[in-house]
């Protein structure tokens, strides 16, 4: 095994590389009086004897006569970073890779993407031969992130943790590394926030930084506050910057903006997220106030001024908790729970009052239960146990150990939830209560509970709530349990007979409805209802719902002979469970998964062995 690798430093360094490819190979002096079976690294290497040797082709003649002479079944030879490797290393190595004919070599060149056209042709022409080829490396996915952390004994990397890792570093195992050795998670911040960068490489950054005039900063610093990607103008206008292309030119040379001219007006963004991570943290107090409260007065999207406001709050403000509070209302009805959990949790943060706090990250975790998201909600169970006794908080804190498959301190706490009167003194939370415990009684196939706890749901939220058709949908599944098929039929009216909104929200009776044509052996129809609901919901981000309705789909495509289909489908099913940690499905998704693949290898085998 060979190996070196490229540095930016030493490019100017010759034979550099093939100096440090002949002494990873360890060979030694031979004895007093014997010939060696290879020459010793110190008579090929012209570094060391620059004035007897100093042409690639020479140079490249004798490491190839090295080659030849090594002992064993064969050689690895690797080269990482080649982009940086100093040119007439990489000229020897060729001409004797050109010339191998019966040695078992194999050589490995790794180059980053954007430096390839910077080798030499003639490395390009080797490896398109018939005897070379080109792999592109994907960066680490959040599984290979996960066991990375283990390797590293770092606690604590949930699935949503290694799937921000993956967008903030973008798979790079070098750069993952650094951070999870150097921050903790609970270190990370929200969700919303960026990953910090390491701190290599944030010197890296920072030197090429203070290398550009004081214009092409003032871009930069304003790119990292609008965001990964903005408006070239939106961008010059905070900056203060008149004539915005000599910056960019300069920032795109610094490898530290990419500027899009593809549409009009152009797009600015940085090459990497821990690029923007870095001039980010750079960035100081009074400027990482002072910057988002003017984006904020540049924007007209509501979300992105509220995004600018809050990244300049630095101590609590009622009035901003208000208006956030207010947009998680709005983005709940829409049933982007994602969002509305955020923005509840963020209006949390800045609530002088402990009571309304508390309240917001209740609700924002109902908002979370209710995408299905019980990996993020769970996050909070901790808290919410400390909170003051209240019917939302036992509806949380049932609605968690319902998800976490518990369904004894379910029932309890669900119960504590449930208001005597008729006239609850929080309608909200009383909502809230019967359709979690209507939820909790589909899980444990009591049809009748389900239909009871579903009517009185539906009874307490107002129709133009966002979590209507969701007790709807149970209403569906209960009937449909208890052999009411037709007025589950009629509980689950097509999305386009419902008016306005709410038409588009009705994905979750859809899935109903497809279970039911699924029931009645109408695949055709089951499977119409479940993909449209199963694509509406993987696109709204409510992952329970996606969940299942992939799942079922998968089931409807077994029954209908559709293999490919079914192991697609499944396979997508399981993958969103297990993403979402959402106990409560895995034993329906995970129990239609497992149909699949016996069924489809058992039918291909008595085809291919015939009667």
């Amino acid at each position: 095994m060979l190996s070196a690798s490229g540095e930016e430093t030493e490019q100017l360094l010759a034979y550099g590389v093939l100096d440090q490819l002949v002494r990873s190979a360890h060979v030694a002096d031979p004895p007093p009086g014997e010939s060696g079976s290879v020459p010793a690294p110190l008579d090929l290497v012209p570094g060391q004897v620059a004035d007897q040797v100093d042409d690639p082709v020479t140079v490249g003649a004798r490491f190839l006569e090295f080659l030849d002479r090594l002992d064993g079944p064969g050689v690895v030879l690797a080269v990482d970073d080649a982009h940086w490797a100093d040119r007439p290393s990489l000229q020897a190595l060729i001409f004797a890779l050109r010339r191998l004919a019966a040695d078992r070599v194999l050589a490995i060149i790794a180059v980053r993407d954007d430096w390839a056209p910077d080798l030499p042709d003639s490395l390009g022409r080797l490896i398109r031969k018939q005897t070379g080829t080109v792999l592109r490396l994907r960066g680490l996915d959040e599984e290979d992130l996960l066991e990375l952390a283990s390797a590293l004994g770092v606690d604590g990397v949930s699935a949503g943790a290694a799937r921000r890792l993956r967008y903030g570093t973008r798979g790079n195992p070098l750069h993952a590394r650094a951070l999870l050795e150097e921050f903790p998670p609970s270190e990370w911040g929200s969700d919303e926030e960026l990953l910090p960068s390491p701190r290599s490489f944030r010197r890296l950054v920072q030197d090429r930084y203070q290398s550009c005039a004081e214009p092409t900063r003032r871009l930069i610093d304003a790119v990292a506050v609008l965001g990964s990607h903005c408006p070239l103008p939106v961008a010059a206008a905070l900056a203060a910057v008149t004539n915005a292309f000599p910056a960019i030119e300069e920032a795109t040379v610094a490898d530290l903006l990419q500027a899009f001219d593809a549409s009009s007006p152009w797009t600015l963004s940085f090459p990497h997220p821990l690029v923007r991570a870095a001039v980010y943290d750079a960035l100081g107090l009074s400027r990482r106030r002072a910057l988002p409260t003017q984006a904020a007065a540049l924007m007209t999207d509501e979300a992105a001024v509220l995004r600018h406001r809050l990244a300049a709050a630095a101590e609590p403000d009622e009035e901003l908790a208000a208006d956030l509070t207010r947009f998680a209302d709005a983005q709940a009805r829409r049933q982007d729970w994602q969002s509305a959990a955020a923005h509840a949790v963020a209006a949390s943060r800045l609530s002088p009052d402990p009571g309304s706090a508390q309240r917001r990250v209740l609700r924002a975790v109902i908002w979370a239960m209710l995408r299905g998201d019980a990996a993020n909600a769970g996050q909070y169970a901790a808290d919410a146990a400390g909170y003051a006794p209240s019917a939302l908080r036992d509806v949380v804190l049932g609605s968690l150990a319902m998800a976490a498959d518990d369904p004894t301190t379910a029932e309890q706490l669900l119960t504590a939830a449930r208001p005597e009167s008729p006239l609850p003194e929080d309608p909200e939370a009383a909502g809230i209560a019967a359709l979690m415990t209507a939820i909790h009684w589909y899980g444990r196939l009591d049809a009748q509970s389900t239909v009871r706890w579903c009517e009185r749901a539906l009874a307490v939220i107002p129709p133009e709530s966002s979590t209507y058709p969701i007790a709807q949908t149970y209403l569906v599944h209960g009937l449909g349990y208890a052999g009411h098929t037709e007025e589950a039929a009629l509980a689950g009216a097509p999305a386009q007979e419902r008016p306005g909104e709410m038409a588009q929200l009705w994905v979750n009776p859809r899935s109903a409805r497809g279970v039911l044509h699924l029931v009645d052996d109408e695949i055709d129809a089951a499977r119409e209802d479940l993909e449209s609901a199963a694509v509406t919901a993987s696109r709204l981000g409510i992952l329970n719902t996606a969940a299942f309705s992939f799942a079922y789909l998968a089931r409807a495509e077994w029954l209908a002979g559709a293999w490919d289909e079914a192991m697609l489908h499944a396979e997508r099913a399981v993958a969103i469970n297990l993403e979402s940690d959402f106990g409560f499905l895995q034993s329906a998704v995970i129990g239609i998964a497992v149909l699949v693949p016996p069924a489809a290898t058992g039918l291909r085998q008595r085809i291919t062995s015939g009667p």
